[in-house]
Formats: C-alpha cells, sequence, structure tokens
C-alpha cells in the first residue's frame, strides 16, 4: 500500500489523526500524499502569522523537501506552490526584493481555513483587507503596525467579526478608538481581551472606547499596563465607584485627574489586573483602590488575580476590599448583600504586602481571609503567614471544608506551607 492508495478513511477520522501531527509533519503528508492532501490542508493552515510582509506558518523545512518519485513530481510542486513560504533568512528586511513575499491571492485562496492569526510586524495594507470566515484568535505582536495607515487594523476588525480572542502583546503602538468601538459594536461573541505589556492611548475618546469594548469580554487580564492616565475618562454608561485611597488625588501631564467612573462589566467572569505605576508620578491615577471599584463593577466574576507587585495594602484599601467580599461584615452596608462576587470561585493575590507603619499589619492578612467567601480556589503570594492566618483558614465551616486548591505562601521567605483538610480534599500547592 503506498500513500497514494489508502484505504477509504472517514473525513473525520482523518482529521483525528491530523490533529495528532505537527505542522512540519503535516506539510511533508500533502507534498507525498494525494489521498490526505485535501484532508490536512485545512489543518496546516488552521494558525498562521504574518510577520513583515512574508508568511510564516513555522514550516521551516517542508516546502524545501525533494521527492525522488518521477509519478509523484508534478503533484508535489503543485502542492508545494499551496505551502506558505518559509520565515525570510536572518538579515533579510521586509523592504527587500524576495521570492518569499507572501502571495497575497494564496492568502485570499487559503483564508477560509485560518483561525489562528499573528501579525508581528509591518505588512502593507493590502493584507488588512482579506476577510478570514473563522477566524477566532487575533494576536497583534511587536511592531504590528501597517505600512499604511492605522485605519489599516480597524478595516480588518470590521471584516472579522468572528474574532473570539483578542492578545495585544508587547506592541509598540496604541490602536485607534475606532479599532475598540468595531470590537464593542460588530463582533459577534468576543470572549477574552489581553493587553500585555502594550501602550494605551491617552486620547479620552479612545480610553472611553476601551472600557465600552470590555464590557463584551468574559475573561480580561490587563497586565504590565501603565494605565495611570485612565482616571480622566469616563465610561459611556455610569456607576461611580468613586473612593478616596491615600493614593489618590495625584496631578497627570494632562491635567487635574478627576474619579474614575466606570461602566458595569456584566459578562467578565475572570479578571487579571496587573497595573504599573508611571515612573515620572509618585502615585499611580489608576491606583489600588480605583482598580478594586472596577473589580466592584463585575457583578458575575468568578475568577479574580490581582497583583500586588506595584502597592502596598494600607488599612483604607483592606478595609474597602473586605466591604467588598463581604459587605455585612461593614456596619454601613444597607442593603445586606453578602458579596459583590456571589459567583466568585477562585481568588489569586500575588506578591502582596502591608504597610510597615500599620500597627495592625500582622492581622491584616487574617481579616481579608475571614471575608473571602467560600471558594474552590485560593492562592495567597506574599502578606504575613502568622498563626491568625492560618487560623483564618482552618476556622470551623470556612475554606478547608470546600476548598479544592489552597496555596498559601509568605513572600518575604517564599517558603510554602501546606495544609491538609480533616477529609483530605484540599490540594496544597
Amino acid at each position: 500500500m503506498t500513500m497514494n492508495s489508502l484505504p477509504a478513511i472517514p473525513e473525520e477520522i482523518r482529521q483525528l489523526i491530523g490533529s495528532y501531527l505537527d505542522r512540519q509533519t503535516l506539510g511533508t503528508i500533502i507534498q507525498v500524499s494525494r489521498a490526505l492532501h485535501s484532508s490536512f490542508i485545512p489543518l496546516l493552515w488552521k494558525q498562521a502569522e504574518l510577520r513583515g510582509g512574508f508568511w510564516n506558518d513555522y514550516m521551516e523545512s517542508g516546502a524545501g523537501a525533494t521527492y525522488n518519485s518521477t509519478d509523484n513530481e508534478g503533484f508535489a510542486e503543485k502542492c508545494r506552490s499551496q505551502l506558505p513560504s518559509p520565515p525570510p533568512s536572518p538579515g533579510l528586511h521586509s523592504s527587500s526584493p524576495s521570492s518569499l513575499m507572501m502571495d497575497l491571492p494564496l492568502l485570499q485562496a487559503r483564508s477560509r481555513h485560518i483561525e489562528h492569526l499573528t501579525i508581528s510586524a509591518p505588512i502593507p495594507s493590502a493584507y488588512y483587507t482579506v476577510a478570514f470566515p473563522r477566524l477566532r484568535t487575533l494576536t497583534l505582536t511587536d511592531d504590528y503596525t501597517s505600512t499604511g495607515s492605522l485605519q489599516d487594523i480597524v478595516q480588518m476588525a470590521r471584516l472579522n467579526p468572528t474574532i473570539e480572542r483578542l492578545v495585544i502583546n508587547d506592541i509598540q503602538s496604541s490602536l485607534p478608538a475606532q479599532f475598540w468601538e468595531t470590537v464593542f459594536s460588530e463582533w459577534k461573541n468576543p470572549k477574552t481581551l489581553c493587553i500585555r505589556y502594550s501602550p494605551i492611548s491617552k486620547d479620552s475618546a479612545s480610553v472611553a472606547a476601551l472600557w465600552r469594548a470590555c464590557t463584551r469580554f468574559e475573561d480580561l487580564e490587563l497586565q504590565g499596563v501603565d494605565l495611570s492616565h485612565y482616571a480622566t475618562a469616563s465610561s459611556p454608561a455610569i456607576i461611580n465607584n468613586n473612593s478616596t485611597s491615600s493614593n489618590s488625588g495625584s496631578v497627570n501631564e494632562d491635567g487635574p485627574s478627576s474619579p474614575l467612573v466606570f461602566t458595569t462589566f456584566p459578562k467578565a467572569k475572570r479578571v487579571h489586573l496587573s497595573i504599573t505605576i508611571n515612573a515620572r508620578q509618585t502615585q499611580s491615577f489608576f491606583n489600588p483602590s480605583q482598580q478594586l471599584a472596577m473589580m466592584q463593577s463585575c457583578p458575575n466574576l468568578r475568577e479574580f488575580v490581582w497583583d500586588g507587585s506595584h502597592f502596598h495594602i494600607d488599612p483604607q484599601l483592606s478595609s474597602q476590599f473586605t466591604t467588598a467580599l463581604h459587605p455585612n461584615n461593614n456596619s454601613n452596608n444597607p442593603n445586606g448583600r453578602t458579596t459583590c462576587w456571589p459567583h466568585l470561585e477562585s481568588l489569586v493575590l500575588l506578591h502582596i504586602s502591608f504597610r510597615r507603619n500599620d500597627r495592625l499589619r500582622r492581622w491584616r492578612l487574617a481579616e481579608i481571609l475571614r471575608a473571602v467567601p467560600v471558594l474552590k480556589s485560593l492562592q495567597i503570594r506574599g502578606g504575613l503567614w502568622e498563626s491568625f492566618a492560618m487560623n483564618a483558614l482552618k476556622a470551623p465551616g470556612r475554606h478547608f471544608e470546600t476548598l479544592e486548591k489552597v496555596s498559601p505562601q509568605e513572600q518575604e521567605h517564599q517558603e510554602k506551607e501546606e495544609e491538609e483538610c480533616s477529609h483530605g480534599h484540599v490540594k496544597a500547592v
């Protein structure tokens, strides 16, 4: 039996087999087997990257294979012509004439297979005019920008409303307001937004458009992002989560800051916040108290990851946090609610610390743990794991009867403490 005389295999079985093969193997198979060519081509093109006018699908050797069979030479040559070109050699710039330049008609012909697309360097405007009917993930990284205008990325957003996951990773230029407006009004079912170490426009229209777009997502990750200028922005629909943290009240380069006004984020189920502080300011405008106010606008939150690398938890912030976790602990709670987040299942606090001049700093972590609702997963890295904190974890009817995963770690010593509940259900990490 040869590669071109395979027994009749149902298409779904071929697809299943192909899903276990790496991209290089897929590229080799489609060049030697007519029987598997049509089945594996969609798998090969499922994930792709546009890089500086070149098409890179990580097929560094598949397109350069040699063939010994005379009968297959014509077929193999045809297959090679349908394969994406390998990435340019080191030192080759996108402006250099090269046979590796992506054939735009080929991209258009294969666009129906692409589900995950990465743009990682300037590309010609024409590439932004391609519609990808099955596109689910768009990743912008490095210098994604078009060699044309900023409106090119807006056009791509409009042509591809099926995108569910948007990743903005370490890009060098911010996205225009029209892009975020398109995400909000035209994308069918956006689920995940990740902005990592990337600039955010200080234009008030862009800021408002971004916050509005965030209301469409279930999973939000803002990591290593400078949001200090967000205090000057207002969102369209209003919930005034004003606060008077000791970190508030600075003046930025654009003028006095105003209280943050947040819209509600009704779809947000998982939020990861790791906000940097502007080095030119002694205090951040988007301070921890305002970050917490944002989180209080997520009523359907299931997982909260909060990185405290850039701030200390002072007494006022501790009180605000415990009130959000368990408002009934506060006599000023008129609504009698049990928590701001009735669906919360997982809480992750990273690199938390308390002010050294706080006389009650040894008890702060215990206060937070007593306020935390019953969860499935709890991870805390930092703080002071005194006996008070461990007793709060082990209290009858509390965490150790329901937790499936617990990870307490004292930041100052980086030592892991492991506890087991009476029925052994907790997995300590």
